[in-house]
């Protein structure tokens, strides 16, 4: 796998860098762009709720997101518990 296609993979972790690379012609790279998009809305969401979102969904969204980026990096794809039923691979 080529070191521009895990970077692409991995920055989709970081936030709204995902949008950027929805569009891109590779599955890999737009695999982890649509879980990149998912978490950035999951974790707006949870910011909302009040202490139940702040101490436990939103520690399970960052920690998840570095697995994620992780995973990307080692050129692997990794479906995020719970995330996974809302997204369309």
């Amino acid at each position: 796998m080529d070191d521009s296609v895990k970077w692409k993979s991995f920055l989709c972790y970081s936030g709204i860098l995902s949008l950027v690379f929805i569009k891109s012609k590779n599955d890999f790279v737009r695999f982890h762009a649509k879980q990149g998009i998912a978490l950035m809305i999951a974790a707006s969401l949870s910011l909302i709720i009040p202490i139940i979102g702040w101490i436990l969904i939103w520690p399970f969204l960052a920690i998840s997101a570095f697995i994620a980026a992780m995973r990307a990096w080692e050129g692997k794809k990794w479906k995020i518990p719970i995330i996974k039923n809302f997204i369309k691979y």
